[in-house]
């Protein structure tokens, strides 16, 4: 009897780091295929095991995007993207100036396009004709599913990023209660040529990933084709408690990931509950009004870079990014700022500059610097010196805080 089946489609299985908040014991090469969301601001935590892996990235804006990619290649250490896969609402008649830009910077080839999170087939048909593009990338599972979608990608030949439907994107703990995983992970390599796992949990995700591997060639079943969409995901269930950082009397910043601890002092406890007052927004530093060239500053790293950075949030923010992806880029242009004033501070010394960036939530992230020099202290003797300071960096809605966070003694 001739077999109908169809072969799945996945041809190639993916880590999607958009949860990642901590160092992964993974080695180079243990996933051909890494995504980086620029909103997550966790990239610290991916260069060593992605050094073997093909980089897809995904952006939400597209203004003065050239400039925005050479820096985060060049922070992070990577050579290309494979994929620099582009929100589906943005201005697209804006990327097609930068293109040719991206391809002279050896940041991507002309194959290296995709559209992130379609809606309709009308809305790829439009940008269809504005710019090429090779990838597609959707949320894949029997309940968030856009037939329509899928098959117009293999009617013109597009590839397929599946995202893993108990990832970080969807209610997950719905779907796996309706479904077993082995099913969730068939049904998404008969759709995708790619799928992205999360994240979340390695231990599942590398178990899930030789799953997916053992499936790419083989028969798929009638049991995961679907005829229709769908979009039934229920909402997930609202926060009971919240936990925010007190900066000082002024400033609360709320933690979203529950693996964070501090000082219980430093902690406030807030149930949700329509009873209870909101909790206000930050009120936060404003930055140093006066331009004044750095060494007429009192010599510290904070005021200096607060001035520049002032500059920065006038001058250069890109048109329609969000908060998540303009704080990535602030804490790269940071970054740069405390190296060259550390190295222009000690420039007569000789010694080790370090910088180095940690995400704790969503709005903020902590930069360490860290500077090993040797100071002459008289014709024949010198003092080895260490200093290392941190500094949080916050951005929300067009307000920033920058300021020292000091050891209680």
């Amino acid at each position: 009897m001739e077999n109908k089946n169809e072969l799945f489609r996945i041809n190639g299985v993916g880590l999607d780091t958009t949860n990642l908040n901590y160092t992964p014991s993974l080695k180079p090469g243990d996933f051909g295929s890494i995504h980086i969301d620029l909103r997550s601001n966790n990239e610290e935590f991916i260069p060593e095991f992605s050094k073997e892996s093909n980089i897809f990235l995904t952006v939400d804006y597209l203004d003065n995007l050239s400039t925005s990619l050479n820096s985060f290649i060049a922070q992070n250490g990577l050579k290309s993207l494979q994929g620099l896969l582009i929100n589906s609402k943005c201005d697209f008649d804006k990327f097609s100036d930068q293109l040719q830009e991206l391809i002279n910077l050896e940041i991507i080839t002309e194959s290296a396009v995709g559209i992130s999170m379609p809606e309709s087939v009308d809305r790829l048909k439009e940008l269809d004709k504005i710019i090429k593009f090779k990838y597609i990338s959707l949320n894949i599972c029997p309940l968030s599913f856009n037939v329509e979608i899928l098959n117009w990608a293999k009617e013109n030949d597009k590839t397929i990023i599946g995202f893993n439907p108990f990832g970080g994107f969807l209610s997950y703990p719905n779907i796996i209660s309706s479904f077993s995983i082995p099913y969730l992970l068939s049904f998404i390599a008969t759709y995708a040529d790619i799928v992205f796992l999360s994240s979340r949990d390695l231990i599942y995700s590398l178990s899930e990933k030789d799953y997916l591997e053992s499936l790419i060639g083989s028969d798929s079943e009638k049991l995961y084709l679907f005829t229709k969409s769908l979009n039934k995901l229920i909402q997930p269930i609202q926060k009971a408690i919240k936990n925010y950082l007190i900066v000082d009397e002024s400033t609360t910043i709320e933690l979203e990931d529950p693996v964070f601890g501090f000082d219980k002092n430093e902690i406030v406890i807030s149930t949700v509950d329509t009873n209870v007052e909101e909790i206000p927004e930050p009120v936060l530093i404003q930055p140093i009004e006066d331009k004044v060239h750095y060494n007429a500053l009192v010599n510290t790293a904070e005021e200096w870079v607060n001035t520049h950075f002032k500059e920065d949030l006038e001058n250069n923010k890109p048109e329609g990014i969000s908060d998540e992806s303009y704080l990535s880029l602030l804490k790269y242009r940071v970054s740069e700022l405390l190296t060259q004033y550390n190295n222009e501070r000690y420039s007569d010394l000789y010694g080790v500059n370090e910088v180095t960036i940690n995400k704790f939530c969503k709005n903020a992230v902590l930069i360490n610097t860290f500077v090993n020099y040797i100071e002459k202290t008289g014709l024949f003797t010198i003092s080895r010196r260490e200093e290392s300071t941190t500094f949080l960096l916050y951005y929300k809605a067009g307000k920033f805080l920058f300021r020292k966070i000091q050891s209680k003694e």
